[in-house]
């Protein structure tokens, strides 16, 4: 395959920041360090799910959809539980080593129709090498790339240089136990329904001994996607994945999350939809949609410290479609 395309897929499935959530305590207690069981923690446990289903989607819906580009490398199948895209029968022109070398949108011979802008293109190694060094590199600067690619509008600006911590052999069937680091820079862009950027940061790709990528970019990790079904920001399906995030009272702690058929539909989370929680002290909790409406959202909400489990109930409530929500916590005898 062309490590061309493999630079460009890496990095989009890192340029995407995760949406906010939180909020202060409102029970006139100090805030604690790590998860614990209270109507704060509880309204708090579901910001948390729903910003963290946000940024699965916002990091992984330009790898699910973009036409050109292949996250898992050589042999990949889209039914791994991973990211994957579709390869390309067309092959980029070949980089030489320690050349930078401009193509125009044309060159690329990826566009149906007409295209737009250049890419710029930097490396130490050829294109078509099948064993690429440690310590290699690729950059790539693209100029306002952009066209339709399999029928979908794409969109590409901004910078992105990849390093490749590990050798790899493009041959191989997967990229197991390679290890990645990624540099955007003002990188932005759109696909389809999905725009993204600008993004500056750095961002690190590490593969697995079956070859299954997680990515940890800042304080997020996000691995073990499966089954992810996106038609924009505001509507998609997470069969499942895992999210590693700060918990919300403490950069210091972290808090695990697995999300099973968690899905949004009109920017709201659908009946169905399951979060399961594990903070680094041991506490867990299990946030669910059991109602869901354009104006109104109720999430059942189970926090476990021990072998004792508190429930509560999560209203959120809209006053408009694109308002943000305000949140009504009761605690369930």
């Amino acid at each position: 395959m062309s490590f061309l395309k493999l630079g460009s897929a890496l990095l989009l499935g890192s340029l995407l920041s995760a949406c906010g959530g939180g909020g202060g305590s409102d029970d006139g207690s100090p805030a604690p360090t790590n998860l614990s069981q209270s109507t704060t923690e509880a309204r708090q446990a579901v910001e948390f799910s729903v910003s963290g289903a946000a940024a699965i989607v916002a990091k992984s819906s330009v790898l699910d959809n973009n036409p050109l580009f292949d996250l898992t490398g050589p042999g990949s199948s889209a039914s791994q539980s991973a990211p994957t895209l579709k390869a390309q029968s067309a092959r980029p022109p070949s980089v030489k080593p320690q050349a930078l070398v401009s193509f125009g949108c044309a060159d690329l011979q990826v566009f149906t129709g007409t295209c737009t802008g250049t890419v710029g293109v930097d490396a130490n190694f050829l294109d078509s090498a099948t064993q690429i060094p440690a310590d290699s590199f690729l950059a790539m600067t693209f100029n306002g790339l952009s066209g339709v690619m399999d029928g979908v509008s794409t969109r590409l600006d901004g910078q992105f240089r990849i390093e490749f911590l590990t050798a790899v052999n493009s041959n191989a069937t997967s990229f197991a136990n390679a290890r990645l680091r990624i540099t955007l820079t003002n990188f932005s862009g759109a696909v389809g329904a999905i725009s993204y950027g600008p993004e500056t940061s750095t961002a690190l790709l590490e593969f697995d001994g079956q070859g299954q990528p997680t990515i940890t970019i800042g304080d997020l990790t996000l691995s073990k996607i499966s089954n992810l079904d996106i038609t924009d920001n505001n509507n998609y399906r997470i069969g499942s994945a895992q999210l590693r995030k700060p918990y919300w009272g403490s950069e210091a702690n972290k808090i695990d999350s697995s999300f099973q058929t968690w899905t949004v539909g009109q920017a709201r989370p659908a009946v169905g939809s399951v979060a399961n929680l594990t903070a680094s002290n041991g506490v867990t909790a299990k946030v669910e949609v059991s109602a869901s409406s354009s104006s109104t959202v109720v999430y059942p909400v189970q926090i476990a410290v021990g072998a004792s489990t508190k429930r509560y109930t999560v209203t959120a409530s809209y006053a408009s479609a694109t308002a943000a929500p305000t949140y009504a916590v009761v605690e369930l005898p």
